[in-house]
């Protein structure tokens, strides 16, 4: 029998607790976006939030602009999900700030792996860079 020791609780100025959560049997919704829970320690129950991966931008699930970015893209979510669900540990590393689309930004360590690094170096993302938009149909 395996045990998995998975660590949630990060402890900042606002004592949040925040869990990586599954949506629809998955931990991710692309290969930047992951599903959360987030509860201050003042609120009476948690809230579901999405998150978005630091330093990483991976193609488009939502609104593809060919095939092979879609196929891309679920490769992205099933290769990330892969990671989280065989991960000893997990560690979301957040000062809660908010992206372009509300999204906590966050980073996300897998047995102290960085998930974005992880992806960027299989080759399923790139660095991201305000203001750049990588066309993934090339």
């Amino acid at each position: 029998m395996k045990y998995f020791i998975i660590f949630f609780l990060f402890i900042t100025s606002t004592q949040a607790e925040v869990l990586l959560v599954q949506q629809e049997g998955k931990y991710c919704y692309d290969g930047d976006t992951c599903y959360i829970s987030i509860r201050y320690k003042d609120w009476p129950e948690a809230k579901f939030e999405k998150m978005r991966l630091l330093g990483i931008d991976t193609p488009e699930l939502s609104r593809p602009k060919c095939q092979k970015e879609k196929k891309l893209a679920l490769e992205a979510r099933n290769y990330l999900n892969n990671l989280i669900g065989s991960a000893e540990t997990i560690k979301i590393e957040t000062n809660y700030d908010r992206g372009r689309f509300g999204r906590i930004l966050a980073s996300l360590k897998l047995d102290s792996v960085d998930a974005s690094e992880a992806l960027i170096q299989n080759g399923f993302g790139k660095v991201y860079i305000k203001g750049q938009k990588i066309d993934w149909c090339l």
